[in-house]
């Protein structure tokens, strides 16, 4: 599930509205997700080079 929020929250130009819209969940729903991938990592998906590293150097981690 962390995985399509990133990739969504990417290919909507890091927009959450836009992630939360195409998920069917709320805002909060995604800024929930964010924060357990922010706990889990260490990185922020809302900063474009953590979430950039989260989509192409972690690609082996599914857990994400």
């Amino acid at each position: 599930m962390e995985r399509a929020t990133l990739r969504l929250l990417a290919n909507g130009g890091m927009n959450v509205s836009r992630a939360a819209e195409i998920l069917g969940c709320s805002r909060k729903t995604v800024y929930d997700r964010i924060r357990t991938i922010t706990n889990k990592t260490g990185l922020d998906p809302t900063n474009f080079w953590d979430l950039h590293e989260l989509l192409t150097e972690r690609r082996e981690d599914e857990e994400v």
